[in-house]
């Protein structure tokens, strides 16, 4: 399976094993390398998306999308804050971050779960969210703090001081991978607390990271103009 996501602003790319999808300003549409499948076009900007599956589910200001893109099955939640990542923790429910710092647990059928609003420190905007291989924890990144999330007690376990944190990701190692202006910095996650086991330098500053699932080895890394 091929996995690749790409933000560069508003523009959020994901490839799921044979099929694409883009959201850039107000749609999302998948198409595999042959054809288009279909798109979902709305009024409000998109600003973050997960795939699970045969569904997806996005956000932005003010609501959450769940699509179902086999049989274009789809419902939208208004809500009153603005959802800037998206991670989907299973076939029955996701975490969304928002930029009023705070994450919440909904079902895919978007029924409110829980929320996480107070946490030692203060929790900030949510940058992005992503889960360990085979674990039932999340890496949640912040402005200038990292967490990780027990995701099946909904419950955080321990934090870090990351100030200027700007993107994050997980290698098939479960190492986690921060970026930030001009460097990034690796971490693993051992006894309750996060470890620094390395660091790259890096010209420029660092908006996407992601592995590729079918050459584990490789680390792609978006940049303002361009990727390496």
């Amino acid at each position: 399976m091929l996995s690749v996501i790409f933000v560069f602003n508003n523009l959020i790319l994901n490839v799921l094993s044979q099929n694409f999808a883009i959201s850039c300003g107000h749609f999302i549409q998948i198409w595999n390398l042959t054809d288009t499948i279909t798109y979902y076009e709305h009024s409000r900007e998109i600003l973050s998306l997960d795939f699970y599956e045969n569904f997806l589910i996005a956000g932005g200001d003010r609501y959450v999308l769940y699509w179902n893109y086999l049989n274009s099955e789809y419902l939208v939640l208004d809500y009153n804050d603005k959802i800037v990542s998206i991670l989907i923790l299973n076939s029955t429910h996701f975490l969304a971050g928002y930029q009023q710092s705070k994450i919440i647990l909904w079902t895919i059928t978007l029924n409110f779960v829980d929320q996480i609003s107070k946490a030692e420190p203060p929790l900030e905007e949510i940058i992005k969210m992503k889960s360990f291989s085979n674990l039932s924890l999340a890496v949640i990144g912040e402005k200038n703090h990292v967490r990780i999330m027990n995701t099946e007690e909904f419950k955080i376990l321990c934090s870090s001081s990351q100030t200027g944190l700007k993107t994050l990701e997980i290698s098939p190692q479960n190492l986690i991978f921060l970026g930030f202006n001009n460097k990034i910095d690796i971490y693993k996650y051992n006894n309750q607390k996060l470890e620094k086991v390395g660091s790259l330098n890096e010209s420029g500053e660092i908006f996407s990271l992601k592995f590729l699932n079918a050459i584990p080895d490789i680390l792609i890394i978006g940049k303002k103009y361009y990727i390496s």
